[in-house]
């Protein structure tokens, strides 16, 4: 498991003059087609899910987890979701507990990752089964986000968040 804290969009406003502008995605969509889907499993347990489409002969895939913002939805990440898919990752987007602070944030990480790859049957009729390689993943944050899945790691490797469906090192 390796980290990325992932700026989606950089603003830049100028005193002299009104303006905003936006970061473009650096590379066109990859040679795939995109599937989706929704998932509620409760409170806090509720993702979107993107993957190569037909992902049937594709084998196992790297797996991104994206990890939202205080004041932000996991359905709000389309953008990067489609582009990762349509080159060969599986994304998974989960609701997270912001509010409260970065430590209930990387709780909601934590048990959105052990939700999602504990029964991958669970997910779009199935789909995903043997195509989630959980040994090759990387967890996405955004903002509030990005400071739970760097406490997650942490209390991951303090021995304080038990992992069941992967390792420390995946």
């Amino acid at each position: 498991l390796f980290l990325l804290f992932f700026w989606f969009l950089v603003a830049v406003f100028s005193l002299a003059s009104a303006g905003v502008a936006f970061a473009l995605l650096p590379a066109p969509p990859g040679p795939y087609a995109v599937a989706e889907f929704l998932y509620s499993g409760g409170s806090f347990l509720r993702k979107k899910v993107y993957h190569p489409d037909p992902i049937d002969q594709l084998g196992e895939l790297p797996l991104v987890v994206i990890s939202h913002g205080n004041g932000h939805d996991y359905r709000w990440y389309d953008y990067l979701g489609t582009h990762l898919a349509s080159y060969g990752y599986v994304v998974m987007s989960h609701q997270n507990n912001t509010g409260p602070g970065s430590e209930a944030a990387s709780l909601t990480t934590f048990q959105n990752v052990e939700h999602f790859l504990g029964d991958l049957s669970l997910f779009g009729g199935g789909v995903l089964v043997g195509h989630v390689d959980r040994r090759r993943m990387a967890w996405v944050g955004h903002r509030r986000g990005g400071e739970g899945i760097a406490r997650a790691y942490k209390r991951i490797l303090a021995g304080g968040l038990v992992p069941a469906a992967f390792a420390p090192s995946d």
